[in-house]
């Protein structure tokens, strides 16, 4: 993330992200929504999980839109940033392994899939 760049604000304990002007501020974001995801899975049950607005499939689909803008911004400014990339796109993988968890009811998968994702450094 840029010293100079806002990604995220907190209004009514919301947390609304500005749009990613670089590769970084992106990854950033992509980070901070998959270590969200995994305090909520770990913290409610799959019922409450359902009834979120949005769902955890819904974030996990704003995620892989966020790893597609990546791409975009890779090719204005980010010369080598394919790793960044790739580990952007496997944070996303993860939510929506979280995500199909808890669609199905699968509580074991979804405890499985938490451990999985808290084992990554989120770096």
């Amino acid at each position: 993330m840029t010293e100079a760049t806002q990604t995220n604000t907190e209004e009514a304990g919301q947390t609304f992200y500005a749009v990613p002007k670089n590769v970084d501020d992106a990854y950033y974001v992509v980070l901070d929504v998959a270590n969200r995801v995994l305090r909520q899975c770990t913290a409610f049950s799959i019922e409450r999980l359902r009834e979120e607005n949005p769902t955890i499939a819904e974030i996990a689909r704003s995620m892989r839109l966020i790893c597609k803008l990546m791409h975009v911004l890779e090719e204005c400014d980010a010369i080598g940033a394919g790793w960044t990339i790739h580990k952007a796109h496997e944070y996303a993988d993860h939510v929506q392994a979280l995500a199909d968890a808890i669609d199905s009811g699968d509580e074991q998968e979804l405890l499985r899939q938490c451990e999985t994702l808290k084992g990554r450094n989120f770096l």
